[in-house]
């Protein structure tokens, strides 16, 4: 039995994917100067996971009944290298968000493989998106100092 909701789903992920490889990968071709040795392979890097998902949702998708979006959604460019990574992340944002929410319908509908496909797609746009958070310094680190024979405590912000 197909489950629409679920196919529809993997196939707006699957959309989100192709969208985000052609966006990083133009991201890393137009940075210039110190920042392209710093983020381009970063980007590339991340393009290629990308590539990844979409093979396993495309598999997925058609393990399922259903046929694999050829879809991308709008691919933003930029040629300033902190809107370009702001793009990304908020792109990977969105990405995350919808992934997670598949993790809980199939969740719900106890497809224990697909919630497991999902999580690890989850879990590796999360750590893509902290580089990026990282990099736009969104979240920053400092040691607290605490004492003589006391270890030092990181704190983020």
């Amino acid at each position: 039995m197909v489950d629409q909701e679920i196919l529809d789903g993997l196939n707006e992920i699957m959309s989100t994917e192709y969208t985000s490889m052609i966006q990083l990968m133009q991201h890393s071709f137009l940075m210039q100067g110190a920042d392209r040795y710093i983020f381009a392979d970063l980007l590339r890097d991340h393009a290629k996971d990308t590539v990844s998902h979409a093979r396993e949702l495309g598999d997925k998708i058609v393990s399922l009944g259903g046929v694999p979006s050829v879809q991308i959604g709008e691919v933003r460019q930029s040629t300033d290298t902190t809107e370009m990574l702001q793009q990304d992340l908020e792109q990977h944002r969105a990405a995350i968000a919808k992934i997670d929410e598949m993790v809980a319908k199939a969740d719900e509908r106890k497809i224990v493989a697909l919630r497991v496909l999902l999580e690890n797609m989850s879990l590796e746009e999360t750590q893509f998106t902290e580089e990026l958070e990282k990099a736009l310094s969104l979240k920053t680190v400092s040691i607290e100092q605490r004492g003589p024979g006391k270890p030092a405590r990181i704190k983020m912000a």
